[in-house]
């Protein structure tokens, strides 16, 4: 939008230029200047541009053929056209109005019998520039669309493998967890009974002892086979899940840095939960209000041997950030989890950077 007031900026200058080399018709001029107003701002609609940058340009020769002294301003007038059509037209109607404009300029130069050889040789050279800009141009837009399609359908790609790895890998936990419960729970189950009867017959405490182990052994088993029904991620795992999808589901290129030590660090369940929802808050944050599309995430250890977490992403705007709601729920959630986290901004990075304790 600011372009566009830019260049109706300069086209209204050039009339400007125009209107004060017409002293005797004036009104004449502001009728081809509201005339040519009109069609400027139907340029912003899109549609029939070649026909309305054609009437454009043969009403700015026109008025410089009867209205005015001389050409020179209605020549710049005319390229100042021809530039604006570059960014407006495709390859096929450019070509149909470069023939068009380039009549335009030379009977206007040969009607006005003005160095109409300079001038043609200085449009050709123009033309030809302004042609191989276009070229360019429209290639670098080809490829940008092309590169958009390929990455949308990387995307898709992506998401529909992580859905097909979730889904294998529940299939898979799930057929272990039957055959746990179907053998190994079953023999300590029969085992359990034998001990008991055992205990019965012999009056020998020691069978009593065994099968409490017996039965302490089929819990565990139980939990196992319940903890692999589940799909669910905790600690590191979680986190790396937690980029693989935002990655999938959004424009963000995540890098991620594991330092050493940081996979034999223990962390309890509520540190886990934790250091994911703060790493979930600072990438939202950076998707949401930074617009950025590369992030940072390093995971180390301190020297006590704690877990630390940077999170940082550039900028563009520069101006003094606020606390809100998400950065505030940070915060407290790691210092109740007896953490450090320290948040700031730089002239060009936004890092969000911090410590929780291990166990």
């Amino acid at each position: 939008m600011r372009m566009f007031w830019f260049q109706l900026f300069l086209f209204c200058g050039f009339w400007v230029l125009l209107l004060a080399e017409n002293h005797h018709y004036t009104y004449i001029s502001l009728m081809f200047f509201a005339i040519s107003l009109a069609i400027w701002f139907l340029l912003s609609l899109k549609r029939h541009l070649l026909v309305l940058f054609g009437v454009l340009g043969g009403l700015l020769t026109l008025h410089g053929y009867y209205f005015t002294t001389s050409y020179t301003n209605t020549v710049l007038f005319l390229l100042y056209v021809f530039l604006v059509a570059v960014f407006y037209l495709d390859k096929g109607n450019f070509r149909l109005y470069v023939i068009i404009h380039s009549m335009f300029v030379f009977v206007l130069c040969l009607l006005k019998m003005e160095a109409i050889y300079g001038v043609i040789f200085f449009h050709l050279m123009l033309y030809y520039v302004l042609y191989q800009f276009k070229y360019l141009h429209h290639d670098r837009l080809e490829q940008q669309e092309k590169y958009n399609q390929l990455k949308t359908r990387y995307r898709q790609m992506k998401r529909t493998h992580l859905k097909a790895e979730k889904a294998a890998r529940l299939e898979e936990r799930t057929r272990i967890a039957r055959d746990i419960h179907d053998s190994v729970g079953h023999q300590l189950t029969a085992l359990m009974m034998k001990l008991e009867m055992l205990a019965i017959q012999e009056k020998n405490d020691t069978y009593r002892d065994l099968k409490q182990m017996v039965t302490e052994s089929l819990q565990e088993t139980r939990k196992a086979v319940q903890a692999l029904q589940l799909d669910e991620y905790e600690g590191i795992a979680a986190v790396i899940q937690l980029i693989r999808k935002l990655e999938a589901e959004s424009h963000l290129e995540v890098q991620f840095t594991l330092k050493r030590g940081v996979l034999n660090l223990s962390l309890t369940n509520e540190v886990g939960v934790g250091l994911y929802r703060v790493i979930q808050e600072a990438l939202t944050n950076a998707m949401r209000h930074a617009e950025a599309r590369e992030v940072q995430v390093i995971l180390g250890t301190t020297a006590d041997n704690q877990l630390s977490f940077t999170i940082q992403n550039s900028i563009l705007d520069t101006n003094l950030w606020e606390y809100g709601f998400g950065l505030k729920t940070m915060r407290k959630r790691v210092e109740s989890l007896k953490g450090k986290v320290n948040i700031y901004q730089t002239e060009n990075m936004f890092i969000v950077s911090g410590m929780l304790p291990s166990t």
